[in-house]
């Protein structure tokens, strides 16, 4: 009898345990621990950079798709984030082809990508130094007038602003 009580008590607690931590909604419980990450934006004419703190998960991916999503910037919002991944601190970011084809200019394009360039890798958190971007799974040599066959660095002159 004592036995059977004991199991019982146990299978109790251990379903408590399970229910109570399968409904806990913290980011830490999804694996995706938040913290405010600087998203990069040049302001509305385009003569100074403004950086804006915003709380999201410390994943490189959310930081992109904010950075799409977010109407300060220039970036297309046809633009799809097909994929990123993150090796030796290079952030390997496709984009769709509309991140190209939907800017307006060489001007713009540069604004775009040290949008996406300076935001992962100001944010020291991400563990990012350079940008490798690609095009629909492919790395062009240029995008714009840009050089982009090689892990792109912050722009250093961007940098000093912080």
């Amino acid at each position: 009898m004592l036995k059977r009580s004991l199991f019982f008590l146990s299978l109790i607690v251990i379903l408590t345990l399970v229910f109570i931590g399968c409904s806990s909604t913290s980011t830490a419980a999804i694996g995706k621990e938040e913290g405010y990450i600087k998203l990069l934006y040049p302001d509305a004419n385009v003569e100074y950079w403004l950086i804006e703190e915003k709380k999201l998960p410390l994943d490189p991916k959310a930081v992109v798709e904010e950075l799409i999503r977010n109407k300060n910037n220039m970036i297309p919002k046809e633009t799809k984030l097909l994929d990123i991944k993150v090796e030796n601190k290079i952030a390997y970011v496709n984009l769709s082809k509309e991140f190209e084809t939907l800017s307006n200019g060489d001007t713009v394009g540069w604004i775009n990508i040290h949008t996406i360039v300076n935001t992962l890798t100001l944010n020291k958190n991400l563990n990012i130094d350079y940008v490798q971007l690609l095009l629909d799974g492919k790395i062009k040599q240029y995008i714009w007038d840009t050089i982009t066959d090689k892990p792109i660095p912050p722009n250093a002159e961007l940098m000093k602003m912080y």
